[in-house]
């Protein structure tokens, strides 16, 4: 990656959490974690224009959570795209478009890799796929 692409990851602390963050750090991108919809509002704010992705837990149950938080990022970062992951019938979905709500794709560490590339830099990701 020529230059490293920074990526919000918007969830408690899981195991999700972790594997998502372990799996961005070993691919090159730069990742800032937070934990609740208000503080990752101050990171996204004090990171205007540098965020390229936010990760947000679709059924994040905060006061400022799931979508209408993705919206408050956007607001901060009107570039910066978003990937929705949501724990569904014991399945961890990936939820790229949120109006087909959680209708997304099963996780697996490709397609996890895969959406993130495509969202983040998508010339690139078309050149090689």
């Amino acid at each position: 990656m020529v230059n490293p692409k920074t990526v919000l990851i918007v969830a408690p602390p899981s195991l999700i959490q972790r594997v998502f963050r372990e799996m961005l750090n070993e691919h090159g991108y730069d990742v800032l974690y937070e934990r609740s919809g208000y503080s990752s509002l101050a990171i996204g704010q004090d990171n205007a224009g540098i965020i390229d992705l936010s990760v947000v837990d679709w059924n994040y149950r905060g006061p400022r959570g799931g979508v209408s938080l993705a919206h408050s990022l956007q607001e901060l970062s009107p570039d910066m795209s978003t990937l929705f992951y949501a724990c569904n019938d014991g399945r961890l979905v990936l939820i790229p478009d949120p109006a087909e709500g959680l209708s997304g794709e099963e996780f697996t560490p490709a397609t996890f890799l895969s959406y993130v590339g495509h969202l983040t830099i998508p010339a690139y990701y078309d050149l090689f796929h």
